[in-house]
């Protein structure tokens, strides 16, 4: 159920993936039916918001099962876009939970999707049109990070930053 760590596009690489044995048809149909609210919330068209929540109650339930079952810290990766999301996932998953939540400029998002997806044109349209639906993190906002990226990070970059935003996070007492 996890994306290998070592491969050079782990977004595309998630694509490949075999599917998840022994999983109820259920949990199919909510999630088939949550990424149709998904990709309308990103085209800018209404969605139904329980039916997310569906989908990130399920998502929250099996973080919770493997942090469970393998223990220790440990982070998820995943584009959760509004605050409203967070908030729903928060509650959840309760209070141990940080979210990271990275933002770039509208220009600098379109030159680093070019450069880590070429110019593919079903990618650069559905990520840029994403960008008016993901909001960044707020200084209000309970247990999140922000983090600002520029084109001209490198994925080590990146990472760096976002371990010590967290390394500051947890000494300055959240």
């Amino acid at each position: 159920p996890y994306t290998p760590t070592d491969v050079d596009e782990p977004t595309l690489a998630t694509f490949t993936q075999k599917f998840l044995k022994g999983v109820s048809q259920d949990r199919i149909d909510t999630v088939a039916t949550a990424m149709l609210d998904f990709m309308a919330l990103i085209e800018g068209k209404e969605y139904d918001f329980d039916q997310l929540g569906k989908f990130y109650s399920l998502m929250a339930n099996y973080i919770a099962r493997e942090q469970k079952r393998i223990g220790g810290d440990f982070a998820v990766a995943h584009a959760v876009p509004t605050r409203k999301v967070r908030d729903h996932i928060r509650k959840e998953l309760g209070s141990n939970l940080i979210f990271v939540v990275l933002h770039m400029n509208k220009e600098d998002q379109l030159a680093r999707i070019k450069n880590r997806h070429g110019e593919e044109q079903m990618f650069i349209d559905m990520l840029s049109n994403s960008y008016k639906v993901f909001e960044p993190a707020t200084e209000d906002e309970p247990n999140a990070i922000a983090v600002d990226i520029t084109k001209d990070m490198s994925r080590d970059d990146v990472v760096n930053k976002i371990i010590q935003s967290v390394k500051d996070y947890e000494k300055n007492g959240k």
